[in-house]
């Protein structure tokens, strides 16, 4: 593992390493390409049938079939002609739709009545009307407004990957030294650049990734990219410096050249084309293609900085944080279809501001058709609290699984975790918690404990 320093964004908060350095590919922005070439005769993105029939008018396979890679909207000409892929039955001379304006639905058929590749196509993964969807290059799920209604990829969340056994893991290492463990953690998008591509280091964390294909432990990325675009754009961690940071500066850069290729509003949206909802496409891509199996994506540490909870001279409302989420979200499952995605809680925020948090992010995750699957934070083993909330309050008002690490840094606690009695640990698998990554240095007795009196089989089910 790289050796990195680490700063704090705030001076209660979360901690993360301040090192810089990252080069976006040939993403598709919005998801239109995909790398299957879908059909060149029919409008599928993978695999559809034609609709087809004797007489009447042409049966068209949608109004305007935007599919992953060049297949063309297509149909029979019949009175009877029938929809092929799930389609209702056209019935000749009209013009059986196949949806508004079905985007890079690769492996999707748009036919008949209905398009059964989903409302909203995705840029690939296995959308329900094709055979062998492939994956799109980089791209991100349009939205609604972008041409659907719902997403073909990350619609259900994805399983808890450590079944119903509480998972414990470290930050760093690899997993052949490390096997007693469920999961191990790394920092992702360190070497991001000013103009939010990665340049000649390319995928930062592909020998990494790799080291766990023959392991049954999970990976887990901190994924920063934000913060490291912020840190090389100049904009430090907010306990870092009194002039422009994170906390005060992030939320206009976001809003404004990053947001630029989207709707301005007012107020502005929040797209598919955002530079970093395309850069996490980007990451995604590469992960995927290195690592088929489940990724857990831990997302920006004190993510509701850019919100009107911090200092931003220009912030994101509760809304247009929940457009990012989501964006981002559905960015990652979209080229990366194991992952496993997790929203960040920063335990200094008010019960209001976290209601109004996740309530922004609930609100656009819905409306494109995803969901995140769990939430990180950071707290103690020997508490049933999260600062300002309990574990319990926390995964009663998210209704997800909870992963809590010990911070970094400064802010680090020391272990409070491994060092607990099977009863404490079972309290806090009653409030949601399912997992505690220790992310201070190793103690010395983590192995035997976490393999004996702790291990996922002395402990409860995690399961509800």
């Amino acid at each position: 593992m790289l050796s990195r320093s680490q700063g704090d964004v705030r001076t209660t908060g979360w901690l993360i390493p301040s090192i810089v350095g990252f080069a976006l590919g040939a993403c598709s922005s919005s998801g239109r390409v995909g790398m299957d070439a879908g059909g060149q005769a029919s409008a599928t993105g993978g695999g559809g049938a034609t609709a087809a029939g004797t007489t009447g008018t042409t049966v068209s396979g949608g109004n305007t079939a935007d599919v992953g890679a060049g297949g063309a909207s297509s149909g029979g000409v019949g009175s009877t002609g029938s929809g092929n892929g799930g389609g209702e039955t056209a019935t000749g001379g009209t013009s059986a739709a196949a949806g508004a304006s079905g985007r890079g639905g690769a492996g999707g058929t748009a036919s008949g009545g209905t398009r059964s590749g989903g409302a909203s196509g995705s840029g690939g993964v296995l959308s329900s009307g094709g055979s062998t969807g492939a994956i799109g290059a980089g791209g991100a799920e349009p939205s609604a407004a972008d041409g659907g209604t719902s997403a073909t990829c990350g619609a259900a969340p994805a399983p808890n990957p450590f079944g119903c056994s509480f998972a414990w893991g470290v930050n760093g290492g690899n997993p052949t030294s490390l096997s007693y463990l469920q999961f191990i953690s790394n920092w992702a998008g360190y070497n991001i650049q000013k103009d939010g591509t990665f340049g000649s280091n390319g995928f930062d964390e592909s020998g990494w990734i790799k080291s766990f294909s023959s392991s049954t432990i999970v990976p887990a990325y901190y994924a920063y990219l934000i913060g490291y675009y912020g840190h090389i754009n100049g904009l430090p961690d907010g306990n870092q410096s009194s002039g422009p940071n994170l906390t005060t500066g992030m939320g206009a850069l976001l809003l404004g050249v990053d947001n630029a290729a989207c709707p301005q509003g007012p107020p502005a949206t929040i797209c598919a084309d955002n530079l970093i909802v395309k850069a996490y496409a980007w990451y995604a891509t590469q992960t995927y293609a290195a690592f088929k199996k489940p990724v857990i994506w831990l997302l920006e540490g004190d993510f509701v900085q850019y919100s009107p909870e911090g200092a931003q001279t220009v912030p994101l409302s509760y809304a247009q944080l929940g457009q990012l989420a989501a964006q981002i979200t559905l960015a990652i499952k979209c080229n990366d279809p194991p992952a496993v995605v997790a929203i960040n809680y920063s335990t200094w925020i008010s019960t209001s501001q976290l209601n109004s948090y996740f309530g922004g992010i609930d609100t656009a995750m819905a409306a494109l058709g995803t969901s995140y699957d769990m939430v990180w934070t950071t707290g103690t083993g020997s508490s049933a609290n999260a600062g300002n909330a309990s574990y319990a309050s926390l995964h009663t008002l998210t209704g997800k699984p909870i992963l809590v690490d010990e911070s970094f840094g400064l802010s680090a606690a020391g272990d409070s975790w491994s060092n607990q009695s099977a009863a404490t640990i079972n309290a806090r698998i009653s409030g949601g918690v399912v997992a505690a990554n220790i992310t201070t240095a190793l103690p010395s007795y983590l192995q035997t404990n976490v393999t004996t009196t702790l291990a996922p089989a002395a402990l409860n089910s995690t399961c509800p």
